[in-house]
């Protein structure tokens, strides 16, 4: 049985965790700056390609392979919910979630202690 002191143990872990997140300095990965940087994340009003968009941390750790590999994965699932270009039905809607990494690097996503 869990305690309560046992609880507010676990809940400041997570808080910590959630607050890690939000002040992550967070790129897409699906783009590149004339200097090799990846811009921010987020969209600059023109929205060619979608965005995959991962801590700098996790993006400096990843090889080009990885980086294509994960943006063409997401290209793929948004196409195949129908959610291609400017004019589709999609825009607007929640965006499509992938993994980072394939289930076959052996590397897994996220950023908690349970991932």
């Amino acid at each position: 049985m869990i305690t309560f002191k046992d609880f507010l143990e676990i809940d400041d872990e997570l808080s910590e965790d959630l607050r890690n997140w939000f002040k992550s300095d967070w790129v897409n990965i699906a783009k590149k700056n004339p200097d090799g940087s990846h811009p921010p994340c987020g969209t600059s009003g023109d929205k060619r390609g979608y965005a995959k968009c991962v801590p700098k941390a996790v993006a400096n750790r990843m090889t080009d392979k990885e980086k294509e590999s994960a943006v063409r994965r997401k290209r793929e699932a948004q196409n195949k919910a129908e959610r291609g270009g400017k004019d589709s039905a999609g825009q607007g809607k929640k965006p499509i979630s992938v993994s980072t990494y394939t289930k076959r690097s052996g590397k897994k996503s996220g950023t908690g202690k349970g991932s």
